[in-house]
């Protein structure tokens, strides 16, 4: 008796594979035990048990439910399988194909023509399947035919069912503040075991030094070429700018983690063992939302309003260019249209130019004889020392209420133990536990949403500022242009740009109108 093999795997991200590997040596030892000769061995990687063999392409195409399941996958895959094609165009060589299980051969798909397929090309070759797993199918018998389709169906709906449990359970652990896997690799930090991490001492510096750079508004290429020349990370061989986002974007490092809602909670795999404090996680966030995510600083000078000048006419963001010791910023849009024209460059008026002397940062007035962008826009940095100043000084308001938050949760959990003890002792049915229970849950939700903001507000306070000295900085112009964007950012949203005026867009929904000086 002749027969091939045929193994799959359904999903990977390479042609090797070690389920097909096990697959494979479960087939051989099977063929050897019934005395079954191999003729050859088919697979097919990468690829699910609902796509059609290659040479059916014309079945597949009007296969409604096929073409509808396949559209809707939210990731890229095969559409048909090259294995099971080559396998089909020589079935007429052999008596019977071997699979460690049924599911290997296909996968239900309701509507679709797949299974039809497949059982007429095996019934016309009077082909028998056998299964490591289950044991011999004949296809032209109705009703091993019957118990396969039946056998399929179930094996479906409890992978079905598998899946949603697991997913369930993973969110339950996130909800809970555990670590959802991706964290083995984490700088800082290495894994003792599941959900156990220790800080590493190696990297624990560096990972510092990274927070403390940013903080302080350096750009990313500073902070890598800082961090690559002073510190040694036995596990990464040199840090790149595109992977600073990532590290300083997870909140393991001060402690806390996302829970399935994207909400901060503690961490019960970090809590204990933070690298930074939250404060300065949540000012480093700051930081990286001021960085515009496309546009590059040059060495030496800082571009305080990068990423927010925009075009009042198109939307497209401004660009900066140079001509000479001269900076000035233009449109994206290259429509030869009279306001783009002057808004991207004029010879007799330099238009929102952008000049290297520290003071006329901007160059030529626009605005007026005196006062051009970096002028109007500065006493806007204000709003924000005052904004951080109030805050400081509010902590104690801040945890005052934080508190009382606290001891409303622990009130409601007392009320959620009573409610229980309730319902077992029959006390109150099952639709009034239900209500009651809901009640209390949307006060719990309300309550800890809030908590989360107050938290966030209260560590973003930044009790190490000198703000008698930032106030005479601000005073007298002397304010750092690190800081002045990473401020600046904080306060004012977008500037749109038209051919008389200016329109600066506040992150409280408010706008400065500011029209031409003649």
């Amino acid at each position: 008796m002749k027969g091939f093999i045929y193994a799959r795997q359904s999903s990977g991200g390479t042609e090797t594979s070690l389920s097909i590997d096990v697959q494979i040596e479960n087939c051989k030892r099977y063929a050897t035990k019934e005395g079954i000769n191999i003729v050859e061995v088919f697979s097919d990687y990468n690829t699910s048990g609902r796509c059609f063999p290659v040479g059916a392409e014309n079945v597949a195409e009007r296969d409604l439910a096929f073409q509808r399941w396949y559209s809707e996958k939210t990731t890229p895959s095969k559409q048909y399988r090259s294995g099971l094609g080559s396998l089909f165009k020589r079935l007429h060589e052999v008596d019977v194909i071997i699979i460690d299980d049924i599911t290997r051969l296909y996968r239900p798909l309701s509507a679709s023509f797949l299974e039809s397929y497949i059982h007429q090309n095996l019934i016309l070759n009077k082909i028998k399947i056998h299964t490591v797993k289950g044991g011999i199918i004949n296809t032209e018998t109705f009703n091993d035919s019957l118990i396969l389709s039946i056998q399929n169906q179930v094996e479906s709906q409890a992978i079905l069912v598998r899946t949603q449990k697991s997913k369930a359970s993973l969110k339950k652990l996130k909800d809970e503040g555990w670590t959802i896997g991706g964290k083995a690799l984490m700088l800082g930090y290495t894994q003792l075991g599941k959900q156990r991490y220790e800080i590493n001492k190696d990297e624990e510096m560096a990972i510092k030094k990274i927070f403390e750079l940013l903080k302080e508004g350096n750009s990313y290429e500073f902070v890598t070429s800082y961090i690559n020349k002073n510190y040694r990370m036995p596990r990464r061989n040199e840090l790149q700018p595109a992977h600073l986002k990532r590290i300083a974007s997870r909140p393991e490092y001060c402690g806390m983690c996302y829970n399935s809602k994207n909400e901060l909670i503690e961490s019960k795999c970090f809590g204990q063992i933070p690298l930074i404090s939250k404060g300065d996680w949540f000012k480093v966030q700051d930081v990286l939302k001021s960085k515009p995510s496309k546009t590059r600083e040059k060495k030496g000078h800082v571009y305080t309003l990068t990423g927010m000048l925009k075009c009042g006419y198109c939307g497209k963001t401004l660009m900066v260019h140079s001509t000479g010791n001269m900076k000035y910023f233009t449109c994206r849009d290259k429509v030869e249209r009279e306001f783009h024209q002057k808004i991207r460059y004029n010879s007799s008026d330099q238009v929102f130019c952008y000049h290297e002397l520290r003071d006329n940062l901007f160059g030529l007035s626009y605005f007026s004889d005196s006062g051009c962008l970096y002028e109007v826009t500065y006493p806007l940095l204000v709003k924000v020392i005052i904004d951080e100043f109030l805050l400081l000084n509010n902590n104690s308001d801040l945890e005052v209420e934080i508190n009382e938050i606290k001891l409303e949760l622990e009130k409601i959990e007392k009320h959620e133990k009573k409610l229980s003890a309730m319902l077992l002792n029959e006390s109150i049915d099952d639709d009034q536990f239900t209500t009651m229970a809901k009640t209390y849950k949307n006060q719990r939700d309300e309550l800890k949403r809030k908590l989360n903001s107050l938290t966030e507000s209260l560590y973003k306070s930044d009790e190490s500022v000198n703000f008698e000295l930032l106030f005479k900085e601000f005073i007298i112009g002397e304010m750092d242009d690190k800081k002045i964007k990473v401020y600046i950012h904080k306060v004012v949203d977008s500037i749109l740009v038209y051919e008389d005026k200016i329109t600066i867009q506040m992150k409280d929904g408010k706008e400065l109108l500011l029209s031409q000086i003649l």
